[in-house]
């Protein structure tokens, strides 16, 4: 599943730590010959793991690993916090999972969660290593791959079970994050 997902992207090292963990390796040089930027490449592979799986995985990742053992060291010290945002940003993530299908605006999470609108966005940026704007909108876009993959509804419908309106602007949106059209995903599913 990893090799289908970075398959076509750069050509990385892959350590299967375990049955549901792995390593996955970029070298410097290659990144920097085809000038891909490292979040670039995490989301891209993310949006492909979401886009033919039904789960979305943990994907951390840190920058100018000198070694292996340093890379290790990294994915150890993940494993043992996994799941243990601080608490501020475990209620906003909470908040938004169950209210993604309405109408959320960044004062409207901070002030369901009791902080401010720049303390929650600085803290939940630096923990989950995303703007809470994209988190949201992941979110949504996972929530409706989901429903063109298990129901038979129109893409208005859909857009409007997951939180978003415009139709128009749900189709720009899924096509960003999963890199194909709603209408062309579901056509994968339902032939």
């Amino acid at each position: 599943m990893i090799l289908d997902a970075v398959q076509g992207a750069l050509q990385p090292y892959i350590l299967v730590l375990n049955d549901y963990s792995a390593l996955v390796v970029f070298s410097q040089k290659e990144l920097t010959v085809s000038q891909i930027k490292v979040e670039q490449q995490v989301k891209k592979l993310y949006n492909r793991f979401t886009m033919y799986q039904s789960f979305a995985p943990d994907m951390p990742y840190q920058e100018d690993l000198g070694n292996y053992e340093e890379a290790r060291d990294i994915y150890l010290s993940f494993h043992q916090n996994e799941g243990h945002y601080k608490n501020d940003v475990a209620k906003t993530i909470s908040y938004i999972e169950e209210n993604y299908m309405h109408r959320l605006t960044l004062a409207s999470i901070s002030a369901n969660v009791n902080l401010s609108s720049s303390y929650l966005c600085r803290v939940f940026k630096s923990e989950v290593g995303t703007s809470i704007t994209s988190y949201l909108n992941n979110l949504r876009i996972r929530k409706a791959a989901t429903l063109i993959k298990e129901k038979d509804l129109s893409l208005k419908e859909i857009s409007v079970l997951v939180g978003i309106d415009d139709q128009l602007y749900f189709s720009r949106l899924f096509k960003k994050c999963m890199g194909i059209s709603p209408s062309e995903y579901g056509k994968r599913f339902h032939q």
